[in-house]
């Protein structure tokens, strides 16, 4: 899907900032006021994306590569609807200036490339990531919420 970039407004709102790519007609503010504030940014879990949603009848399911059968080029392929993509910046940046969670919205993915697009609302721009590398910063053991969400 094609998303019109939009820059997260605060350091700590890349949450608010793609879904506002998704429901382009609410405010950063609004979005953020769906979700709990932590030390650094907002709480985000499946089960407050959903309570979040509900309300413009849309959902979300989870995946995660280490914990279901599906591998995640076969998921990014099937999948229909919008992906948030949860994981640590850090890790698939490898260059240290960031710290930790960080979701960006998933444009698309090109299976012969192996490479997934996706927009970085702290920018914002485009920025294609190999598959692997993304995966290994969505592993479990450093965030049980980092992974895909399916948004319908």
């Amino acid at each position: 899907m094609k998303y019109n970039l939009i820059k997260q407004e605060r350091e700590d709102w890349c949450v608010p900032a793609c879904l506002q790519m998704i429901l382009p007609k609410l405010s950063q503010e609004e979005i953020a006021k769906g979700f709990p504030k932590k030390s650094s940014g907002l709480e985000f879990n499946l089960e407050l994306l959903n309570k979040f949603l509900h309300s413009f009848n849309l959902s979300s399911s989870y995946y995660n590569p280490f914990l279901d059968l599906v591998e995640a080029d076969l998921f990014l392929r099937d999948s229909k609807g919008h992906i948030l993509a949860a994981y640590d910046f850090t890790r698939l940046s490898n260059n240290g200036k960031k710290d930790g969670d960080h979701i960006s919205i998933v444009e698309d993915y090109n299976p012969v490339s192996d490479f997934v697009r996706m927009v970085d609302p702290s920018k914002p721009n485009l920025i294609a990531v190999n598959l692997d590398l993304l995966v290994r910063s969505m592993h479990p053991d450093l965030n049980n919420s980092y992974g895909f969400y399916n948004i319908r």
